[in-house]
């Protein structure tokens, strides 16, 4: 395929360009560098020096496209502004991360018995962190008190309730929830042996849980 070259023109410091440029560089001490193309496909087409375009506007259209490689904001704590004209807090979008940590299975609150681990994942999007995951509790079971999960990835923002979605694969006990504060959740379910009510989970209240496997699946806030 043929290229033609067409001379640059250089940055013109007197004026604006102006539609119907077939390709333009222009100034304005308001706007500062402008810069204006006309093209069948693309009015502006950004290319490395291999010939291949990275960014691209379609001709006639004011969306951007990244055609090559990402986005990279190099400073830490920057982000998009979504929904607003100017910079407004809670319309900043500053972090997506994903991962795995290690998730403890505990008997005595969050720095109780050890008693298993198991590697979980995390999306954080914003200041929600969504974890999902299997815990198996060792067959030797240890310790007694606040059955919880420590090792979180992130910490809360101070404490909340938090509603988690988990199932004992043995005996399919449903649905718990949990106060967490920190990096870890101490954990409270409709029981049995408890006539019904909401209680805090203990080692006494679950019963013989070694070996069982537990899959939490948990959205909660930084």
């Amino acid at each position: 395929m043929s290229v033609t070259k067409v001379p640059m023109r250089g940055v013109n410091t007197a004026v604006d360009t102006a539609a119907g440029d077939d390709a333009n560089i222009g100034y304005t001490a308001a706007e500062g560098l402008i810069l204006t193309g006309q093209g069948s496909t693309n009015d502006i087409t950004i290319k490395r020096d291999d010939d291949t375009a990275v960014l691209e506007v379609a001709t006639g259209q004011s969306d951007i496209e990244v055609t090559g490689g990402n986005i990279f904001f190099g400073t830490a704590d920057k982000g998009i502004y979504l929904g607003v004209t100017s910079a407004t807090a809670a319309n900043l979008l500053d972090d997506y991360e994903e991962g795995t940590f290690t998730a403890t299975a505990r008997l005595g609150g969050p720095t109780g018995d050890d008693n298993g681990t198991a590697t979980m994942t995390y999306t954080k999007t914003g200041r929600a962190v969504h974890v999902e995951g299997a815990v198996t509790w060792d067959s030797s079971q240890s310790g007694s008190g606040l059955v919880s999960i420590s090792g979180l990835p992130f910490t809360l923002a101070g404490s909340a309730r938090v509603s988690l979605l988990t199932g004992d694969r043995t005996t399919n006990t449903g649905q718990f929830g949990g106060n967490a504060s920190g990096t870890a959740i101490n954990f409270y379910a409709f029981a049995t042996g408890t006539s019904g009510t909401l209680a805090n989970l203990t080692e006494s209240v679950m019963g013989s849980g070694g070996g069982k496997s537990w899959y939490i699946s948990m959205t909660y806030f930084v």
